[in-house]
């Protein structure tokens, strides 16, 4: 089905942006030791596995203080942009 082809990436990453922030920044510890990271849905679904950049983007895109800081430290980068 077309339709359902089309949306399986955006689901993918709704389970990302869904995420609390400790879950998520532990997903991307993960995931930045081993390139990739799996995330578990439950019983009887299969694991979702994200590359680091996907979840790094995701991590970047959030206002929460956690994931600026843990950015800062691990990747240098800053949250703002420069003018």
């Amino acid at each position: 089905d077309a339709v359902a082809s089309a949306l399986a990436r955006p689901r993918r990453l709704l389970l990302l942006l869904a995420l609390e922030p400790a879950p998520l920044l532990e997903l991307l510890k993960e995931a930045r030791v081993k390139g990739s990271a799996s995330l578990h849905q439950g019983a009887g679904r299969p694991a979702v596995v994200f590359e680091e950049a996907t979840v790094l983007r995701v991590v970047a895109h959030r206002p929460d203080r956690l994931g600026s800081k843990y950015l800062k430290e691990k990747y240098k980068l800053s949250k703002r942009l420069k003018s």
